[in-house]
């Protein structure tokens, strides 16, 4: 995995080792610029609340700080996706802005965003 973060920071596929069976996926790329990532998870319902998410984030996280010389790491989730902003908490990271009506649903609909993010110093 090292080696294919270092030069194609896309979506990865998670795995439970136990069952060998796809949960969700973590994605993992610079926006902004080279020094600024953006992290993002989706997890299976059948699999979540079972820290699948916080260990490949994490992981992912601490690779980026110490292997890549990331500087910053954001994440964002709408309000009302309670156990992602929990997480990204979690991890250390800092609600740094709540956007109002900034991403549109399919159906028209506008939606809030939180914007989350961490510093390389505060891992």
């Amino acid at each position: 995995m090292e080696e294919q973060l270092e030069t194609s920071p896309v979506a990865y596929s998670l795995i439970e080792n136990k069952s060998d069976t796809a949960i969700g996926h973590i994605h993992f790329h610079p926006t902004f610029n080279d020094y600024t990532y953006e992290i993002g998870w989706v997890i299976h319902p059948d699999s979540q609340k079972k820290g699948y998410a916080f260990e490949a984030a994490k992981a992912l996280m601490e690779h980026g700080f110490a292997k890549m010389n990331i500087q910053r790491i954001v994440a964002t989730c709408q309000p009302e996706n309670t156990a992602s902003y929990q997480l990204m908490e979690k991890l250390g990271m800092r609600r740094e802005g709540h956007f109002k009506q900034c991403i549109q649903r399919s159906n028209g609909e506008w939606c809030d965003e939180y914007f989350y993010a961490i510093l390389k110093t505060e891992m």
